[in-house]
């Protein structure tokens, strides 16, 4: 972690992101977290199943998860909070249900972020599948990795040693400043790809102020980098090969 990072007076917690799919890296963090008595709020929506160490429980006081359609598993809307903390754990229950405690007993305001039971039960299924799932991600990001090797412009994925990566997105960095070219190569060649994220969040209109000052080089890079190509588990190695061989040629 950047030892350089600054600590506003008011910090109450740290959020940590486990981005495409890999775990954040947790020592770190929690170093820093019990240096500065801040709570740990991660933020693993692309990251269900993600492990560190081996251990799928990172520690943190609160994992927020998300079950969007692009994720790993969904429910076609939603997403949860994982907590061992019971006050923390009632205290949501509040939110989600526009701050009940029992029919016509308000706690305070709330929202209505009650699951349906049609994606319950859509999430429930999912999550019996979340193993197989991950495998097959990895899998496939395995063999891209592999296809993919001494394509000098390309950077594969990192995997850090520590962490299992779940690969709910297989992001590639085009290094030469041919990203949105390739992008347009594989779309003529019915290849799909998307990138995630276009610009730092501090080039938003809505965040330009609250981020003046601050420094995010290396984050502006990466956006005009990266470019996320397909593999979920309906990839077919035959369409991996594709995936690949396409690559190759608009380099070669």
């Amino acid at each position: 972690m950047d030892e350089t990072a600054k600590k506003s007076k008011n910090a109450k917690a740290v959020i940590p992101v486990s981005l495409y799919g890999q775990a954040y890296d947790v020592d770190a963090v929690k170093e820093a977290a019990e240096k500065h008595s801040l709570k740990i709020i991660s933020d693993n929506a692309q990251a269900i199943g993600t492990e560190w160490k081996g251990n799928k429980n990172l520690g943190d006081h609160c994992a927020i998860l998300s079950f969007y359609p692009t994720k790993n598993i969904t429910t076609c809307e939603g997403g949860a909070v994982l907590t061992d903390d019971a006050a923390v754990a009632e205290e949501c229950k509040l939110w989600r249900n526009i701050g009940q405690r029992k029919p016509y007993d308000y706690a305070h305001l709330g929202y209505n972020f009650r699951l349906n039971a049609v994606s319950a039960a859509i999430g429930t299924a999912q999550l019996a599948k979340l193993g197989m799932i991950t495998e097959k991600r990895r899998k496939n990001a395995r063999v891209l990795n592999e296809l993919l090797q001494g394509v000098d412009a390309v950077e594969t994925p990192f995997e850090h040693p520590n962490a299992k990566h779940v690969y709910n997105q297989y992001t590639i960095k085009v290094k030469n400043g041919k990203r949105d070219a390739l992008k347009e190569f594989l779309a003529k060649n019915q290849i799909g790809s998307s990138i995630y994220y276009p610009m730092p969040l501090s080039r938003l209109d809505t965040f330009k102020e609250l981020a003046h000052g601050v420094n995010n080089g290396i984050a502006l890079e990466a956006s005009g980098q990266v470019l996320s190509l397909p593999v979920h588990p309906s990839v077919s190695q035959e369409e991996l090969g594709l995936i690949a061989s396409k690559t190759k040629e608009f380099f070669a």
